[in-house]
């Protein structure tokens, strides 16, 4: 039995290669317009909203220490954001990231 941290790594990068490797050779004889792949596109959308939702409304971390309707308001921000430039993740993200870590300085006394 290896138990050293390196035979431990090796193996992991082994396994998780032929993964990757049978993937890759098993993808490019895929049909991606089959409905299951919508299926999997759907479901993973709502995963994703899920926990964006579970996190901004019931926040486990130290991000529950700042109210609910800041965290609301740059969540409105964001979505402003993406929607007035033309569904741009990247500026939304970071115009919701801004206005939540301007509200959590500015209610926490400031820098």
């Amino acid at each position: 039995m290896i138990t050293s941290a390196w035979g431990l790594l090796l193996i992991a990068f082994l396994v998780t290669y032929a993964w990757r490797a049978m993937g890759a050779a098993i993808a490019g004889r895929m049909d991606v317009d089959m409905p299951l792949f919508d299926w999997f596109g759907c479901v993973t959308y709502a995963l994703v909203g899920g926990l964006m939702v579970r996190a901004i409304f019931l926040a486990p971390t130290a991000m529950a220490d700042v109210p609910l309707p800041d965290r609301l308001f740059a969540v409105v921000i964001g979505i402003g954001v993406f929607i007035a430039r033309d569904r741009a993740v990247i500026p939304g993200v970071l115009a919701a990231v801004g206005t939540f870590a301007a509200l959590a300085v500015w209610r926490a006394g400031g820098l």
